[in-house]
Formats: C-alpha cells, structure tokens, sequence
C-alpha cells in the first residue's frame, strides 16, 4: 500500500514530474490508500467580498484516473458552500486532464458578505477511483491555499524517515501477488 495518504504536500514526483501551478505544495485528493479509494477534503472558512468584481472562486485542478470507470456510481470531485455543491466534476477517463492543469471558476454571488464554510472534496463511490490535484485558489484576488485544512478521510501517518514510500500505488489498485 502507499505509505504516503497525506493530503497537503509536494506530490510532483508522484504526478510524473508535473510541478503545483503556483508554489511547492498542492492537494491530493482521491487516490488509493492501502488498496482503498479515499474520500478526503479540504476545507476553510471565509468571507465572500460584496464587491461583485471580487466574488468569484478561482483554482486549478489536474483529473487523473488510472483505473477503469465503476459503472455506477460514478466518483466525483466537489466543491461546497456551506455543504451545499456549487460545482461537481465527475472523476472518470473521460474527463482527464493529465498532465495539464485546468481552471475552473465558480460565482459565489449569492453568498455576498457572508462568512461560508468552502470545502474541496472527492467522494470515491466505487471500487476504482480517480485523483484530483488543486492548487493555487483564490477568491476576489487574494489566495487562499495556505489557509486550507484537512477534514476528512482515511490519513495514517507518513512514511518514516528511511523507509520509502511508494506514490505510485495511490493512482491504481496494487494487481494480485503471484503466488
């Protein structure tokens, strides 16, 4: 299994070399830990300006997935106000973006002036999934990726010191051992 589940890091050796759109660090989340699709998320608190030219959510996304579709449900990946989907992204091959980053926006209008819970999930309904790389958000200007937080889902601890992780196998199911 991967030893290696964490959220939040420098994952570019793991992505083939891809670098985070701004920065060292990006968001990981999907993926296999242990063999098992991750549902995970990230979440902040902020305020959404009342000023209409500074009331849209801005980031990057990469898709990447291995694995084969699920024939149903499909995984998503999600972005929420105050639990409420302002923006759903289905996970599957048809929708990969590797390696290339994509931006994605999202009006937050109707929540001027208020102080919202934004949360950045993927739930994994199957048994493959697919990966999700963020990076680099913002709202009416101001970057918001240093503010983020880890809410939810499977995180053991980190590989220790002198034992190598093996990012590889967050993408794709281990196959059998021989016997």
């Amino acid at each position: 299994g991967n030893g290696s589940c964490n959220v939040i890091g420098n994952f570019s050796s793991a992505w083939g070399g891809v670098a985070a759109h701004h920065g060292v660090n990006t968001t990981w989340l999907g993926g296999y830990c242990s063999g098992t699709p991750l549902s995970d998320s990230v979440a902040q608190s902020v305020v959404v300006p009342t000023d209409p030219a500074q009331r849209q959510l801005a980031f990057w996304i990469i898709s990447r997935r291995q694995d084969p579709d699920d024939p149903t449900p499909d995984d998503w990946f999600r972005v929420t106000i105050n639990n409420t989907p302002v923006l759903l992204r289905n996970m599957r091959q048809a929708d990969n973006t590797y390696p290339n980053w994509l931006r994605l926006t999202v009006d937050l209008s109707p929540y001027s002036g208020q102080t919202v819970a934004l949360k950045f999930l993927v739930a994994s309904a199957g048994q493959n999934t697919g990966n999700v790389l963020l990076d680099d958000i913002s709202l009416g200007g101001c970057t918001l990726q240093d503010g983020l937080e880890q809410v939810g889902g499977s995180a053991p601890p980190p590989t220790p010191t002198g034992e190598a992780p093996q990012p590889s196998t967050r993408f794709q199911v281990a196959p059998p051992e021989a016997p």
